[in-house]
């Protein structure tokens, strides 16, 4: 079993949209540190068009709930995406 990187935010929300949403991977250091993170999409609410993330973190036990926007400034997934560190096991 292995890891593939998630390339962009479609298939973010595609994998946590899914049932029980997806386990990520941030590689940190080159690999040398691995922060493991819980994500749910959560669909538009009434009169609104865009979900939210939910996020929870492993390593220190807390949660998020993130517009997709904030994925970039209030968390590490984004940078982690555009740097292809963000991982989902296969």
């Amino acid at each position: 079993m292995g890891y593939r990187v998630i390339k962009n935010l479609d298939e973010l929300t595609t994998l946590a949209a899914a049932e029980g949403g997806v386990e990520v991977a941030i590689s940190i250091a080159g690999g040398a540190v691995v922060s493991s993170k819980r994500v749910h999409y959560l669909p538009p609410r009434e009169g609104k068009t865009t979900g939210r993330f939910w996020v929870w973190s492993e390593i220190d036990d807390t949660e998020q709930t993130l517009w997709p926007k904030q994925l970039w400034t209030l968390s590490t997934i984004g940078e982690a995406m555009d740097r292809g560190a963000l991982f989902v096991r296969e």
